[in-house]
């Protein structure tokens, strides 16, 4: 057994001796620190996010151009939204439709007065 707790012993220094070799290593590679004198600005420097910013407007841009909903003419020369001839004609037709509806609803709630509506009945039998 003890010749287990050596062998231990030879481990454990042979591991101290890595981490502090490994430390000494990291200080040697970190920044020099000074008493009282700091090594940064006071002012951040923006640059960075100013051009950060700038690719994603054009980003922006190019992807409103990508969705743009299509306005004016489709596929060649005259076919332009609503100047078709086929689509005036259906205009008119829509709103005759739309002004026979509404004839027919006023004709549904128009109120009629009770003593006429008597004296219809009086004058029809």
């Amino acid at each position: 057994t003890s010749t287990q707790q050596g062998r231990h012993t030879g481990d454990m220094r042979a591991f101290l001796l890595a981490l502090v070799a490994l430390l000494s290593t990291a200080a040697a590679f970190a920044p020099a620190r000074t008493a009282g004198v700091s090594t940064r600005s006071s002012t951040i420097t923006m640059a960075c996010r100013l051009n950060a910013k700038k690719e994603k407007r054009a980003r922006n841009v190019e992807n409103m151009r990508k969705f743009k909903k299509p306005t004016g003419k489709k596929f060649g020369p005259g076919k332009g939204k609503g100047n078709s001839a086929k689509a005036s004609a259906m205009g008119v037709k829509r709103a005759a439709a739309r002004e026979a509806e509404a004839n027919f609803v006023a004709t549904l709630f128009s109120s009629v007065d009770p003593d006429a509506a008597a004296a219809d009945e009086g004058a029809t039998k």
